[in-house]
């Protein structure tokens, strides 16, 4: 019976430590149709190209992506 339980407890799981890790900002796109109406207010004409500007990087990739669904979002409520 000794055997059994030594056994039994010996494949219990060890437990494991994760090591902390920092949490990014994510985009939001209600911060994202914020920043295009202010934009869009105070440039009433501009191209794809201007409102992107030129993206290196994976994070600005990202920000033009959110950007532009944000865009297409306020062409769909008539802003």
């Amino acid at each position: 019976m000794m055997t059994f339980a030594q056994n039994v407890l010996g494949r219990m799981p060890k437990k494991v430590f994760l090591p902390k890790v920092e949490v990014k900002k994510v985009v939001n796109i209600e911060e994202m149709i914020d920043k295009l109406t202010n934009r869009i207010e105070n440039c009433l004409k501009m191209n794809f190209k201007e409102f992107s500007g030129t993206a290196t990087n994976k994070e600005e990739k990202i920000v033009v992506i959110v950007g532009f669904l944000a865009m297409l979002e306020l062409i769909r409520n008539g802003i």
